[in-house]
């Protein structure tokens, strides 16, 4: 992992921080700035991906695994066609009982970083997928 710290969420989007629990595409941002791979970012500490285990990495389990779901994906779909199932997990993961406040502030932030996402995977962020994945 790059030498970042827990301040780069709230760098990104401001004092408050990523909106718990996360939409996929914020915290995809987070990683793809945190870590140099998508091998880096899966890489098992313990039992569980280093992304999870992060104090850098913002986000209920879930919604980091859909990040890097998100980034797996890439490759395989296309960058638009993976933000429009992030965005669509978003909605679903957001609109419930729980969270359905938070849905419209975790869409802005996301909607805010997607330029900057785009960008960043088109530089040549590391996404390799295995046969086996």
């Amino acid at each position: 992992m790059q030498d970042v710290t827990t301040s780069l969420n709230y760098e990104i989007f401001g004092p408050k921080g990523c909106v718990y629990p996360g939409h996929p595409l914020s915290i995809a941002y987070l990683i793809l700035l945190a870590y140099p791979s998508y091998e880096a970012a899966t890489s098992l500490n313990g039992n569980y991906p280093e992304a999870l285990t992060s104090a850098v990495i913002p986000g209920a389990g879930g919604n980091v695994h859909a990040a890097l779901d998100f980034l797996k994906s890439v490759p395989i779909i296309g960058v638009e066609r993976a933000i429009e199932h992030a965005d669509h997990y978003w909605a679903q993961c957001a609109s419930g009982e729980n969270f359905g406040s938070r849905h419209g502030a975790g869409q802005l932030q996301a909607d805010a970083v997607k330029e900057r996402l785009r960008a960043q995977l088109k530089a040549g962020y590391q996404v390799r997928v295995s046969q086996a994945a």
